[in-house]
């Protein structure tokens, strides 16, 4: 498990020319910065041994951090570069502090630029059971492929796995096609795995129906242009994503992930 905090600049912009007063002072920010992690990462361990002392498993987590001056998008793909690590999370800041974009520019950088699972994490949430997880696609290979490993990572919580879909007005009126092409979808998966149809005219009904299933994480694709685009950038649906309050797992395009 790795912390990653970017030091951010304040003043001029250092491209126009203007050397701002955290660039002078980056080193004394980052030994700052660098004994705070260590402080938490000693936090953390400690809970780690008690709760790892009730289990029975021989599973420790190595816990490690550091820090890096520049935006945090490129800070931490840099420092996941070459490492074995299967996600980032992030945390996701309130819409009081961020009124114009509910997801805030840095995790919409983030978003665009990582080639790893981005999990994004409301900062109001509070930690439960993982039970039900949706998974919002369009029945292509690539999201035939996670699904299969998202239904290893539910089985792996005792969770329930749900497939959502909504169908553009063509898929609609062949009826026969789409059902067909979804049960093909469905072939293979095991686990707790079920399948609903969303027939939504808009994006905003749509996760107004998958919050009534009850779930507890909601997962989609990048480049799931249907769907991700429209829930992201549009200024309606943004608004409304604000108010969902549960973890988003976010996964590239052609990415298998392998949790």
């Amino acid at each position: 498990m790795y912390f990653w905090h970017a030091l951010r600049p304040e003043g001029p912009d250092p491209s126009l020319g203007g050397i701002s007063q955290a660039v002078k002072n980056f080193p004394e920010m980052r030994e700052i910065c660098e004994t705070k992690l260590k402080q938490l990462i000693s936090i953390l361990e400690t809970e780690s041994e008690h709760i790892l002392a009730q289990s029975t498993g021989d599973y420790k987590p190595v816990i490690a951090g550091g820090c890096d001056f520049g935006d945090i998008s490129a800070v931490v793909l840099a420092a996941a570069e070459g490492k074995d690590i299967p996600m980032i999370v992030m945390g996701r800041t309130g819409a009081g502090k961020l009124n114009r974009l509910a997801f805030g520019n840095s995790t919409l950088h983030m978003i665009k630029r990582t080639k790893l699972p981005l999990l994004i994490i409301p900062y109001t949430y509070k930690f439960g059971t993982l039970n039900k997880i949706a998974y919002s696609c369009e029945m292509t290979e690539d999201d035939k492929r996670t699904a299969k490993s998202l239904a290893d990572f539910a089985a792996s919580f005792d969770a329930k796995l749900l497939i959502a879909h909504i169908p553009n007005f063509v898929e609609m009126i062949d009826s026969r096609e789409y059902h067909t092409r979804q049960k093909t979808f469905m072939q293979h998966l095991e686990g707790k795995v079920s399948f609903k149809s969303i027939e939504s005219d808009n994006i905003d009904s749509g996760l107004e129906n998958l919050k009534k299933e009850d779930i507890d994480m909601l997962v989609m694709g990048h480049e799931n242009r249907g769907f991700l685009d429209r829930y992201i950038f549009g200024s309606y649906a943004a608004r409304h994503a604000a108010k969902i309050g549960i973890p988003l797992l976010i996964i590239p395009k052609r990415f298998a992930p392998q949790f």
